[in-house]
């Protein structure tokens, strides 16, 4: 993993994750959105409750209030006309304006909680009016006001509270309904203070004997706006009020005042005795007061009505918002897991193509059995949406593939068949060929013609050698086979005759061990190529060293050059490269051309053999070939070099090529010696002659041995 996918990996986000996403951001902001409309509503429920119970405690001190402000009212006008005082009991009513003033401060203070700026422009107000109260009452004392002019302060001092409430109602009124309830209670409460100044009026006309034409004319002005008033106010009574006040205006009471004030606006005089007038008006007024505390508490019921509602409201469309979310991410997660389920087949079965099926198809098409594509590539998922569309793309991909490769995969194993079929006619002919140079050997006496052949012999040895090698890249046994344990000195000395170089090898301190036959032919070619790989990258004098020892898990033979050598990563890809061959077609497409290496690395892994590459200590390469006990013969090491005199029954030699030896030095041509000089390669004919004859009867030999323990392939 490189430094720039560790981050990606680390971040990887999966698709359950954004299916999850797409489903719980909206739900999560469903809920954020009904978490603040829930908090809005029960608050506003929570405002309306506090309102409601605010209106439901000020309706008695604010009739108290009223009453109080009317009764002292009516007491001033009576005293400012003429009345002595104490028989209105002014001394009395002003206690209970006080006291109705001290309820209507607890009041103000109430309000302030609720409605700040309403409760201080109204107490602003207020103070201004109740400031004079003082003046006002010094005045009646006094006798020095008149009584239009208390029953305009007084007045002004009941319209301020009215007003007062109405400013409160418009803010703080939860809906229309409850709105209108509050404006229909003031506007009764100005009806029956209308009403109230009519009788005192009256009062005052009467205590100073009659009417004149102007009290006429006021009282006439007031009786009219009062009913005018009630006859607006009335139809927009709660229900039950409106009862109650039915039933007082059908009383003897309502009756009796109504006729009186008839009689004072015509006649300034009244028929009716003082004391049942009076009393008539004091069940009126009561009863108008409890018309008026009736309509409030209409409203204060509806307003705690409208606050029940949506307090309701806010806990139902909250516990709805929970269920669903709760149902949406439930969803959500359902239609996830389906999801990442299909997806998860869907890679499974991909990867089980890539993995599994198809290089079970290809190891089918080499057997050379029939493949049913169709059968092979059935979708894994059949549903009608997208996943079920990328499936069938799949498939079809699959399809496209596996196709592909069969045609490969055939054309491939054409290939190797003509490959194969090549590398087998080749090897028959250099067969061929080294049988008629055995003859022409046989037939030539003439030392320079049988160097002549002696060359073409080693040219066609090696032409075998590639042979083989075309044959082992094709995953086919080359045809040599040996039945019978072969010695290692033997396979040292029979794979360095196969190479250009084998006057150059010399073989040293070789343990006496024997090798299986089975893997005789293919140690052979091992080590040939190694030697000629060792031949071919090194100076044309340099000896080449084979030497070997005995080791816990079996034998090591190296083979140490003094050629260039190779640097560490070079070394480093050649090793991989031996302990891991890859196809052949593999390292063909990488442009590789280290075929000899390939081989040895093919044929190290057909019998276990380690097979390292390492800087020599002369510069050049040395090649350390592993061979395992599982490959030797017997568990003893201890066997004696093959000799060709005594070889017996369990011993067969490996062909090789042996100069002829006449006691002179040029003729001494075994492998190990040093390279002939100058002055040596100018032989002699006679020489020539008899090295040639020597080598004739070497290989002679060597082949009819050789014959005895070989086995031909039946391809060949």
């Amino acid at each position: 993993m490189t430094g720039t996918e560790a981050p990606r990996s680390r971040w990887r986000v999966g698709i359950r994750t954004r299916v999850l996403a797409i489903a719980l951001i909206p739900s999560t902001l469903l809920l954020a959105t009904g978490g603040v409309t829930l908090a809005v509503l029960g608050t506003r429920a929570h405002a309306v409750r506090v309102w409601s119970n605010y209106q439901q405690g000020i309706i008695d001190p604010l009739l108290h209030f009223v009453t109080a402000v009317e009764d002292e009212r009516t007491a001033g006008m009576l005293v400012a006309g003429g009345a002595p005082a104490s028989a209105v009991d002014l001394t009395g009513r002003r206690k209970a304006l006080d006291a109705a003033m001290a309820e209507t401060a607890d009041i103000a203070s109430r309000a302030q909680d609720i409605d700040p700026a309403v409760a201080a422009e109204v107490s602003s107000r207020l103070g201004q009016i109740v400031a004079k109260l003082g003046e006002t009452r010094h005045g009646v004392d006094t006798r020095t006001i008149t009584p239009e002019a208390v029953d305009a302060f007084y007045t002004l001092l009941i319209g301020a509270t009215t007003e007062a409430g109405y400013d409160s109602d418009i803010n703080n009124s939860p809906d229309n309904d409850t709105l209108a309830g509050d404006m229909t209670g003031n506007a009764l409460i100005r009806a029956v203070d209308t009403h109230a100044r009519a009788l005192d009026y009256a009062a005052v006309a009467q205590s100073r004997g009659a009417l004149d034409a102007s009290g006429r004319r006021t009282l006439a002005e007031l009786t009219g706006a009062y009913r005018q008033q009630l006859d607006t106010v009335v139809p927009r009574l709660a229900p039950d009020p409106q009862a109650a006040f039915h039933a007082l205006t059908d009383s003897a009471e309502w009756r009796l005042t109504d006729a009186a004030q008839n009689q004072l606006a015509e006649r300034g005089s009244l028929d009716t005795p003082d004391d049942q007038w009076w009393a008539a008006q004091k069940t009126v007024g009561a009863r108008l007061i409890s018309v008026v505390a009736d309509q409030y508490r209409h409203t204060v019921a509806l307003t705690h009505s409208v606050a029940d509602r949506t307090m309701n409201w806010a806990i139902t469309a909250g516990t709805g918002l929970v269920i669903a979310t709760l149902l949406a991410v439930a969803a959500a997660l359902v239609l996830a897991g389906r999801l990442v389920r299909r997806l998860r087949s869907l890679r499974s079965s991909s990867l089980e193509l890539a993995n599994d099926r198809l290089p079970a198809i290809i190891e089918r098409i080499h057997r050379g059995e029939s493949v049913d594509v169709q059968g092979e590539t059935t979708p894994v998922d059949t549903g009608a949406d997208e996943i079920g569309e990328v499936a069938d793309a799949f498939a079809a991909a699959q399809r496209t593939a596996i196709d592909a490769a069969v045609a490969e995969a055939r054309t491939r194993d054409g290939f190797n068949r003509v490959f194969l079929d090549i590398a087998f006619r080749s090897q028959a002919l250099v067969r061929r060929q080294l049988d008629v140079l055995d003859v022409a050997e046989a037939k030539q006496d003439h030392p320079d013609h049988l160097d002549l052949l002696f060359q073409l012999d080693h040219l066609a040895t090696r032409a075998r050698r590639n042979a083989e090698n075309l044959l082992i890249l094709g995953d086919r046994q080359p045809g040599r086979q040996w039945r019978r344990p072969v010695g290692l000195e033997e396979i040292v000395r029979s794979a360095a005759s196969e190479t250009e170089g084998f006057a150059r090898v010399t073989a040293v301190r070789l343990p006496p061990v024997n090798v299986l036959g089975t893997a005789v032919a293919d140690l052979v070619h091992l080590l040939a190529e190694l030697i000629d790989n060792a031949a071919n990258f090194s100076p044309p004098d340099a000896p080449i060293t084979v030497h070997g020892s005995i080791v816990g898990r079996g034998v090591v033979v190296e083979i140490v050059d003094r050629g260039l050598g190779m640097v560490f990563e070079q070394l480093e890809q050649v090793n991989t490269l031996l302990v891991e061959p890859p196809e052949f077609h593999e390292m063909a497409l990488t442009g590789r051309r280290q075929l000899g290496l390939f081989v040895v690395g093919r044929l190290a892994r057909r019998h276990g053999i380690g097979v390292t590459l390492r800087e020599s200590p002369y510069g050049g390469v040395t090649a350390i070939v592993l061979i395992p006990a599982a490959a030797l013969d017997g568990v003893s090491l201890d066997v004696a070099p093959a000799d060709p005199d005594t070889l017996g029954p369990p011993r067969t030699p490996l062909p090789r090529r042996i100069r002829p030896d006449h006691g002179m030095p040029a003729a001494r041509r075994r492998i190990g010696s040093a390279p002939p000089s100058a002055s040596e390669r100018l032989r002699t004919p006679d020489v020539a002659r008899a090295a040639m004859s020597s080598f004739q009867r070497g290989t002679r030999q060597a082949r009819s041995s050789a014959g005895n323990g070989t086995q031909q392939n039946s391809d060949q």
